[in-house]
C-alpha cells in the first residue's frame, strides 16, 4: 500500500518549467522490444516480475516478488523486523523476520522460483533455480542466489551503485536513464512476450526513494504488472549502472522519508535506491552497505576504499 502526497507545493517558475519539460519528455518516450545481448540480458525474468543480475549468481528484485511460499520456515517465536516509522515499506516487502546479513534456503519439491535469461519469454537462453535469498529490513527488496551462474554468452552482471553520489540531482539529471521490464496491462498476462525497454526521466528523491518517469505504454500507464523489481539504469562512462529497483508508485512512510519536491505526477515509478543509507530514527537496513556485504563479487560504484 502506498501513501499519496499529503500537501500542495508552490513551485518557483524556473522549477515549474523544468517539471513540465520533464513530464513532456516522459510522455513522448515509449517502450520497444529490447535487444538480446549479454549486457541487456542482465535484466531478467523472475516469475511474473523483473530483476537484475548484479553478481555471478545474485539477482536483485522487489521483495514483494518473493512471496512467503518461497521463503524459509519461520522459527517458532521469531518476530517480524522492527520497522517503526516504515510500516508501509514493511508491508510492501510482505514483512520479514530474517537476519539481513544471512542467506536462507529457498525452494522445495513443489515451490521453486526460477530466473530466466534472454529477451523473450518463450525462448530463454538459460534458466536457473533460486536456491537462497536474503532480505533487508524495512525495504521492498530481495536478493536471490541462483544454483549456478548463467552462461557468459547469455548474460553478464551489471555494475551497481552502492555509494550515494555527492550530488544526486546533478548525477541523475545529466546522463540518460533507462527502464527495462516484463510488464503487461494485466497481471494474468505477465510476463510480456518480449522484454520492453525505453528511456526514463528523473523526477526527484527523498530519504527512502527515487522517483522517475518510465516510458508510457499504449494505455498511458508508465508501470505495469510484471514491472515490479525492474531496474532504473543510468549510463555512466559509456556503460549502464543499476541505481534503483522499482516497487510501484506513491510515497510510503512520508513522515520518516520526507516529501517529494516537486510533487509527483499521477503516473510515475517509485524506486528503492541501491545506494540508500541508514534512515535516521529507524531500524532500516543501510542498503548500499548491505549489498556490498552480501554480494562482494559485484562491481560496486563508486569503488570503496
Amino acid at each position: 500500500m502506498c501513501a499519496r502526497p499529503s500537501r500542495s507545493w508552490i513551485l518557483p517558475p524556473l522549477l515549474a518549467g523544468l517539471c513540465l519539460a520533464l513530464a513532456a519528455t516522459g510522455a513522448e518516450a515509449a517502450t520497444s522490444d529490447d535487444t538480446n545481448s549479454p549486457a541487456r540480458n542482465a535484466v531478467v525474468r523472475v516469475g511474473k516480475c523483473t530483476g537484475t543480475l548484479i553478481g555471478p549468481r545474485e539477482v536483485l528484485t522487489a521483495g514483494h516478488c518473493f512471496t512467503h511460499e518461497f521463503r524459509a520456515a519461520r522459527p517458532a517465536g521469531a518476530p517480524d523486523a522492527e520497522c517503526e516509522g516504515l510500516e508501509e515499506q514493511a508491508e510492501l516487502q510482505r514483512r520479514s523476520w530474517e537476519d539481513p546479513d544471512s542467506w536462507y534456503p529457498s525452494g522445495g519439491l513443489l515451490r521453486v522460483k526460477r530466473v530466466s535469461f534472454g529477451s523473450t519469454a518463450a525462448h530463454p537462453l538459460a534458466s536457473r533455480r533460486v536456491v537462497a535469498y536474503a532480505l533487508p529490513r524495512c525495504a521492498d527488496l530481495a536478493l536471490l542466489r541462483l544454483e549456478a551462474p548463467p552462461p557468459a554468452e547469455a548474460a553478464r552482471p551489471v555494475p551497481v551503485m552502492t555509494g550515494a553520489p555527492k550530488d544526486i540531482e546533478r548525477t541523475f539529471a545529466l546522463p540518460r536513464l533507462r527502464h527495462a521490464g516484463w510488464g503487461m496491462p494485466r497481471f494474468a498476462d505477465a510476463p510480456s512476450r518480449h522484454r520492453q525497454s525505453g528511456p526514463a526521466g528523473y523526477w526527484g528523491h527523498n530519504t527512502c526513494h527515487l522517483a522517475a518517469l518510465p516510458p508510457t505504454r499504449e494505455d498511458s500507464r508508465r508501470i505495469l504488472p510484471g514491472d515490479s523489481g525492474a531496474p532504473l539504469l543510468i549510463e555512466l562512462d559509456g556503460r549502464e549502472v543499476l541505481v534503483g529497483v522499482l516497487w510501484g508508485s506513491g510515497i510510503p512512510d512520508p513522515e520518516a522519508c520526507g516529501p517529494f519536491l516537486p510533487q509527483l505526477p499521477q503516473r510515475h515509478g517509485s524506486y528503492t535506491p541501491t545506494f540508500r543509507g541508514p534512515i535516521p530514527g529507524t531500524e532500516a537496513t543501510d542498503i548500499g552497505a548491505w549489498l556490498r556485504r552480501m554480494v562482494p563479487e559485484a562491481e560496486h560504484l563508486p569503488p570503496q576504499d
